[in-house]
């Protein structure tokens, strides 16, 4: 009897005497076990070019956008990743107060790190002629902000643009450093975050972040409406500018530094944009006679304020850019051109169009309410007038020889890029009188003339000019009772 139940002993692993299938890793770049993937992070390369281009920023968690590359001196392979987790740097945290307004002061308390974005030179060492920015579409669990973004230097992380308030669900960020260097096989870090952390914005002020005003404005710590933060940084005017915010754990978590009966600092970003003051007129793309160009972007026009930095957010006063030539027209970038454009922020790029008509240089003026205007010029370059037709030693010349028949007349035509043709302009002759004598000049279709013996003509010779746009050719016109050979 013992021997009828000899398969069904020893305890199966699985339900029915079946082993459990083995979980299937995820693949790389996820989280997690098959089926159930999380996606980690994700992954685009680049090649920066000598003209500025536009790549779409990887999506991930929610976020997606485009990354507005600047133009690179040194070009290479550039790989982008996004990740909604850490990738194995140092934790956004608090670091001192600076003397310099453009660093933000970090809590790890109130801020709360939302996307890591990795630039790495996957092969030789790349230089950006700018630094770039980046228009992230967010999801809505992130809220209204205020966003800011931080790069990772030196170990510490630092704020180079913010705050920023969704538009439409999306935000612009600006990076206010000049250049951006990545060396060969090396990474660089930016991180979006958001929280209730302001920057310090005192330009005016004095290197420890206070006021300018005399002491008789806050003799003593003790205005501060909270004793537990009496020793905050920037209270008073003669606070030394290295010192250490207080260690006393009870701060309030919004600073209420630089207490002022009259406020007069002004700030790098005022609460409705910057103020424009003065301009960078940018580079302009070479033109040719005859070449159109179209929604060409302008490198490097800048608008500063009033401290010569660059504003990258929105303008507290629009800016006009405009041109004094019908053939040049300005649009911002991918819109419609026009004789003039108005810009609102820093975000946006100027592009040139350039109808390809030879004409006098155009003049292009950026101007703004307050501001010092500044202005430069887009020249194209002018072709001459093109003769064909018969020549002598290879310069043009027609030689008539006869009253009547062959040898009595003789055509040529004169063209010039930009000028004639689909452009509507005509060449015009100037010193046929010299040849009246002899000879008669008359325009005929497709820029096309004449040249035909005179009735009763008598021997002799004149020059002629053709004359164009800023553009003049000779041409020699001869009569003789015997024929002359011309090639």
């Amino acid at each position: 009897m013992a021997a009828c139940g000899g398969g069904g002993g020893g305890g199966q692993p699985g339900a029915n005497g079946f082993e459990p299938p083995t979980p299937s890793p995820c693949p790389a770049g996820f989280t997690g076990t098959a089926p159930n993937c999380s996606q980690q992070q994700a992954a685009g390369e680049f090649t920066p070019i000598t003209s500025p281009t536009t790549i779409p920023l990887p999506a991930i968690a929610g976020y997606s956008g485009t990354v507005n590359v600047p133009a690179a001196t040194v070009p290479g392979p550039v790989q982008i990743t996004t990740s909604a987790q850490n990738p194995g740097v140092p934790v956004l945290t608090m670091r001192g107060r600076h003397t310099f307004t453009s660093v933000h002061v970090f809590s790890s308390q109130t801020d709360t790190p939302l996307l890591y974005i990795t630039f790495t030179a996957t092969k030789g060492a790349v230089t950006f002629t700018g630094f770039p920015s980046l228009v992230i579409n967010l999801p809505s669990s992130d809220g209204s902000g205020p966003f800011y973004l931080a790069e990772l230097e030196g170990g510490i992380w630092t704020t180079v643009a913010g705050p920023e308030t969704p538009r439409g669900g999306s935000i612009t960020l600006h990076p206010n450093q000049p250049v951006l260097s990545i060396p060969a096989n090396t990474s660089i870090y930016f991180l979006l975050y958001t929280g209730g952390v302001v920057p310090v914005t005192a330009p005016t002020s004095s290197p420890g972040g206070g006021p300018t005003s005399s002491p008789s404005t806050n003799p003593t710590p003790t205005s501060s409406s909270s004793p537990s933060s009496s020793a905050t940084p920037g209270v008073t005017p003669s606070t030394s500018p290295t010192l250490a915010p207080t260690p006393t754990p009870t701060t309030s978590a919004t600073p209420t530094s630089f207490p002022t009966a009259s406020p007069t600092a002004t700030p790098t970003v005022a609460p409705n944009g910057s103020p424009p003051a003065t301009f960078v007129m940018g580079t302009y793309p070479s033109g040719q006679a005859g070449t159109a160009i179209s929604n060409n972007p302008i490198s490097g026009f800048q608008v500063l304020d009033t401290h010569g930095n660059r504003i990258t957010g929105s303008f507290s006063r629009s800016v006009t850019v405009s041109s004094n030539n019908s053939a040049v027209t300005l649009s911002i970038l991918g819109g419609s051109s026009g004789s003039s454009v108005t810009l609102t922020s820093g975000s946006q790029t100027i592009a040139l169009s350039y109808s390809g008509a030879a004409t006098s240089a155009a003049t292009i003026t950026a101007s703004a309410t307050g501001a010092t205007s500044n202005a430069a010029t887009f020249t194209p370059l002018i072709q001459p007038v093109v003769y064909s037709g018969p020549t002598l030693s290879g310069s043009p010349e027609i030689d008539l020889y006869a009253p009547t028949g062959t040898g009595s007349t003789f055509t040529f035509t004169a063209t010039q890029a930009g000028y004639t043709g689909s452009f509507g302009n005509s060449i015009s002759v100037s010193g046929a009188s010299g040849c009246s004598s002899f000879a008669t000049i008359a325009p005929g279709s497709n820029s096309s003339f004449t040249v035909t013996t005179a009735s009763s003509p008598a021997a002799g010779k004149c020059t002629i000019a053709l004359n164009g746009f800023s553009s003049s050719i000779p041409v020699v016109i001869t009569y003789s009772t015997t024929g002359i050979g011309f090639q």
